[in-house]
């Protein structure tokens, strides 16, 4: 996994959250959700894109994603984000 990656993952309960991979404190995290929380949380987790080959399938806030990391840095992932037509 890699900063920016676009990860797919479930709940044990079959929700599911779409968010970029972000760095922070040597951990990454997964929207609000670090490295071990993220692994007790989630299953079926899997990298689909990432946010510079495929900005679509973070949807509405896939612009401001793809323009914080142009500069330099991600946007906090803090919302649920579901893939376009699905």
């Amino acid at each position: 996994i890699f900063e920016g990656d676009i990860v797919q993952a479930f709940t044990r309960y079959g929700t599911k959250h779409i968010y970029p991979i972000k760095y922070r404190n040597g951990t990454f995290w997964f929207g609000n959700w670090n490295w071990i929380e993220f692994l007790d949380r989630f299953q079926f987790r899997e990298v689909i894109g990432n946010i510079y080959d495929n900005p679509a399938l973070l949807g509405k806030a896939a612009k401001d994603i793809a323009a914080d990391a142009a500069q330099g840095g991600l946007a906090p992932a803090t919302e649920n984000f579901e893939l376009m037509g699905g």
